[in-house]
Formats: structure tokens, C-alpha cells, sequence
């Protein structure tokens, strides 16, 4: 097998190791992005799955401290934040090819003006997806029983990350892939930024019921080409019914006792 080094990193024999949760919100960040490089059945990186307690502990073999996406680098060190993986991921692509031959072209762009432009999207779809998060946890009932909830909080929190769609919006609305949405033949390669937003939009969507993209045209479309893609199939349907119900049901919401069975029911999903 050959071997490829980056600063030191040896990729032989799997000794990358990526923990995750495939339905996790940053997490499938990194497994799409994984599945657009086609890096995802990559020998070099293995994919570990985390189990999660009712305490959101995370747990798995090898597995340091904290929330999942873990990179483990095979030296005792790691990379703990899901954009820096991705970051690194795209640096030994592009200085180890003799390990990554199979991996597709750069994701950041070509020129100087589509690196920075990548990096502007990716930056407004963290600090988005920051702010839904921040909603979920104030506002979902997947999280009553976790921390205090508020509903005040969780509506600013949702405002605040729907705001950041329409910055987002204008920069679609002058990518040609994503206004001839009729063209179904065009091929387009998608970009670091790309995938995190999708992430997000998928995963609003598909585990808490919330639609982030409507009333913006060019990201509706956006979303509806790339769930076309391969990517947005990683893993499968990796969202569990139970919590799905739960985590949809909104706080601001709910009356008193719906609260308590809504709670009763969120014990019965996190024991199965």
C-alpha cells in the first residue's frame, strides 16, 4: 500500500479515524463533504460511530473527550471541530495525491476571488447554523429535559439564523447552477460551503420540521439540486422517528401538560 505523509501525518492502514454520528448536525457536515471528494469509502480514513447516552455523553472506542466530529490523526492528536476537519481534509488532498489520487479537485476554488467567495458562504452558513442550533436548544422539546428552556430566546436565536439565509440568498441568486434549475443536465461541483449549508438546510428540515430556505428562491433551488446528489444520501435515513417527533415540537408552542408528554416520550426514545 503506498504511503502519503502531510506534516507528519502517516495515512497508511486507516490511521485517520473520524467519530461521528451520521445524523448529527456537524458531523454529516464532513460525510457529505466526504462523499462529494470521493473520499467516503476512502482506505485511509475509518469512520467510527459514537453511541450517545441519555445525557448526550458520547462514547466509542479511541474516542477523546467532547462532540463529535473527532478527527484522530493516528498520533495522539486530534481535530475537534467539524470545519477544520474539513479544512485539513482539503490540505492533505492537495499535498499528499499519491494516497487521495481518487479524490475530486480542490472544493475551496480554483482563483483567488472563488476561494474568497467560498470562504464568505462558509462563514454565514457557520455563524447560520450556530444560531439554529442555539434555537433548538432553547426551544425543542428534545431539550426540555437538558436545559432551561426559552421560547424568547429560541424565536431570536431562529430570527437571527433566517436573517443570515437572505445574506446568503444574494449569493445564489448570481450562480447561473442554481437558476436554470430546469437544465437538470448541467454539472456543477459542489464546494466546501456548499455542503455545510446543505447540512444545515437537510438537516432543519428533516429533524426539527423547519424550512429555512422559503420565501429565497435561488436556495430552494439550490436545496432541490443537491438533494439530487449522491451526497445527500450518505448514510441513509439516519434520523429516528421517535426523536424526529420530538425534536419538532417547539416550546413556544406547547401547552403545560403537552410539555410533560412530550418529556415522557423524549425518555422513552433516548432509552431505546
Amino acid at each position: 500500500m503506498s504511503v502519503a505523509k502531510f506534516r507528519g501525518v502517516d495515512t497508511r492502514d486507516s490511521q485517520l479515524t473520524l467519530y461521528i454520528i451520521p445524523g448529527g448536525l456537524y458531523p454529516r457536515r464532513v460525510l457529505i463533504y466526504l462523499a462529494e471528494k470521493a473520499l467516503i469509502h476512502s482506505n485511509f480514513i475509518a469512520l467510527t460511530s459514537v453511541t450517545t447516552t441519555v445525557t448526550l455523553n458520547m462514547m466509542a472506542t479511541g474516542k477523546p473527550p467532547g462532540s463529535v466530529p473527532i478527527l484522530a490523526l493516528g498520533d495522539g492528536t486530534f481535530i475537534k471541530q467539524s470545519i477544520p476537519i474539513i479544512g485539513f481534509l482539503e490540505d492533505l488532498c492537495d499535498g499528499a495525491q499519491e494516497a487521495f489520487e481518487n479524490a475530486k479537485e480542490s472544493m475551496r476554488g480554483r482563483t483567488a476571488e472563488a476561494k474568497a467567495r467560498t470562504r464568505e458562504i462558509l462563514a454565514l452558513a457557520d455563524e447560520a447554523t450556530t444560531y439554529f442550533s442555539f434555537a433548538c436548544h432553547k426551544g425543542s422539546a428534545m431539550f426540555s429535559l437538558l436545559e432551561e428552556q426559552s421560547p424568547i430566546t429560541s424565536s431570536f436565536a431562529m430570527a437571527s439564523c433566517k436573517k443570515i439565509m437572505v445574506l446568503i440568498e444574494g449569493y445564489y441568486s448570481h450562480d447561473r447552477r442554481y437558476t436554470n434549475i430546469g437544465d437538470r443536465e448541467i454539472q456543477w461541483s459542489a464546494t466546501t460551503a456548499n455542503c455545510v449549508l446543505f447540512s444545515l438546510l437537510q438537516f432543519a428540515e428533516i429533524m426539527y420540521g423547519i424550512e429555512l430556505v422559503s420565501g429565497l428562491p435561488h436556495l430552494e433551488k439550490f436545496k432541490v439540486l443537491f438533494e439530487e446528489r449522491e451526497s445527500a444520501r450518505v448514510e441513509g435515513m439516519v434520523w429516528d422517528e421517535s426523536r424526529r417527533k420530538i425534536a419538532s415540537h417547539w416550546i413556544a408552542e406547547q401547552q403545560s401538560l403537552l410539555a410533560v408528554f412530550y418529556q415522557l416520550l423524549m425518555k422513552v426514545a433516548w432509552k431505546r
